[in-house]
């Protein structure tokens, strides 16, 4: 994937909320946050201390995500993408 695409692709990603009104949190995502938070509390980590820096490896692990889900489904609507699993 071209570095021009990545970062195109990222502008997207950071302003989604903006572009889609129907955007909100999805149950899952809340609940395995909530977990999370939850298991520093409990283990007596402060959440403040390290919350900048989870938040920032979710951001960037939620922003693979897009860049690759992106990538794949728009191969699925050219054709481009040829697996078995397709092919059932």
């Amino acid at each position: 994937m071209h570095l021009k695409n990545v970062e195109a692709l990222s502008r997207v990603f950071d302003n989604f909320e903006h572009l889609n009104d129907e955007y909100g949190e999805l149950p899952k995502k809340a609940d395995a946050e909530d977990r999370a938070w939850n298991c520093l509390k409990e283990k007596g980590i402060s959440v403040f201390e390290v919350e900048s820096l989870i938040n920032l490896a979710f951001l960037e692990n939620e922003r693979q995500g897009f860049i690759y889900g992106f990538r794949y489904a728009v191969e699925l609507l050219i054709g481009g993408v040829d697996n078995e699993s397709d092919k059932h």
